[in-house]
């Protein structure tokens, strides 16, 4: 059996723990070409343990089978070191969207819906067994989420918070410099699809603010300053920016995102109740669907980037080499699985039922947080 090699096409990224290259397999004649990233860990920096660990989520990964999500397609040992191979997807991260402009809020509501839905799918998705991943991400920011010129969202790295890729300083920044898109659980090692909620949310705000948050105090106290200046920012732009958005709505876009930061996991809304809230207040808002608006403004962006820049790795071959298994390490740790499951109801449960029932989300008042 042949081994795989790769040839590289560009670099996208460097770090302490390996390099992000957007490379071609190459394969025999007749064989179908595609292009593929692949994130290189070196092997000095990994243990036995967190490549076995990697492998075993590169297995459950290929269960999530979802037009949002990034596809893996393997993880491989090549001749510079570990690499998980993923699906490589034309188009434009949303932190080139942010910092470009404020998005538009029809445009940034779809957006945010459709990661819901992924979100919501990654955790429910079966494995082998039948049984829920319960997957969550626990690294989502802008830098983390492409959009393509047919206004297709797709959300990278699932399960790659295990392993932090410190990307180049152009927000897409590593975790210790995006701590906005970490929930305060996590300080108390908490974790669960609420924490995806949290930083969803804080997308959300960047989106219509058009600018990154920075850092984040975390203390309890600090956080709750923290929403007030968000909320009053919120206000002010959507009121400013958006003369033609009714009052209520903006009212209502506001409360969505202050839902979804609240500091008390069970208090905000799942992802589906999220996606829900965007798809109501979208319908009645007026503007062209992302479809549209990527064919222009992804199109655009992916026509100015010069993605040809010269490239010292461009057209090196990397090449698979043989591996003896070691002893098998504990599988994929899922001590989250419990985590989100409660039946209790969030800020936005009795928003979505009233907006079903109403048929006018302008009729509907929002509530506001404490």
């Amino acid at each position: 059996m042949e081994r795989r090699r790769y040839r590289i096409m560009q670099t996208l990224g460097e770090g302490g723990f390996g390099t992000v290259y957007r490379a071609e397999p190459l394969v025999p004649a007749g064989g179908l070409h595609h292009q593929v990233v692949l994130k290189v860990i070196q092997e000095r920096q990994v243990t036995s343990d967190t490549v076995e660990q990697l492998r075993e989520e590169a297995k459950v990964l290929k269960h999530l089978n979802h037009p949002a999500v990034v596809g893996v397609e393997d993880m491989v040992s090549l001749d510079k070191g570990w690499a998980v191979v993923s699906e490589y997807v034309t188009g434009v991260y949303l932190s080139d969207l942010i910092q470009e402009s404020p998005i538009p809020v029809h445009i940034a509501l779809e957006l945010v819906e459709d990661i819901a839905v992924a979100l919501r799918a990654a955790y429910n998705a079966p494995d082998a067994y039948g049984q829920r991943l319960r997957l969550t991400h626990r690294d989502l920011r802008p830098a983390n989420i492409r959009i393509t010129p047919e206004g297709k969202i797709k959300v990278l790295d699932f399960g790659g918070a295990r392993v932090e890729f410190a990307l180049p300083d152009d927000g897409r920044a590593s975790v210790e410099k995006s701590r906005s898109y970490v929930p305060p659980e996590r300080s108390e090692g908490r974790e669960g699809p609420e924490g995806d909620v949290f930083a969803l949310g804080v997308m959300l705000c960047e989106c219509l603010l058009g600018e990154f948050l920075g850092m984040r105090d975390p203390g309890e106290e600090e956080h709750q300053l923290w929403i007030e200046h968000l909320r009053n920012r919120l206000k002010r732009r959507l009121g400013r920016d958006n003369q033609e958005l009714p009052p209520e709505l903006a009212a209502a876009v506001v409360d969505v995102v202050m839902a979804m930061v609240v500091a008390e996991p069970h208090e905000r809304p799942d992802a589906q109740e999220v996606a829900d809230a965007c798809a109501l207040l979208r319908k009645e808002l007026d503007g062209e669907w992302i479809r549209l608006w990527a064919k222009k403004n992804i199109s655009r962006m992916l026509a100015e980037q010069d993605t040809l820049l010269d490239d010292q790795s461009a057209g090196n071959i990397f090449s698979e080499v043989v591996v003896k298994k070691g002893p098998n390490i504990q599988k994929l740790d899922r001590s989250h699985k419990k985590a989100g499951d409660s039946g209790a109801s969030s800020k936005l449960g009795w928003i979505i039922a009233a907006a079903a029932a109403m048929g006018a989300i302008g009729l509907i008042a929002f509530s506001t947080l404490s």
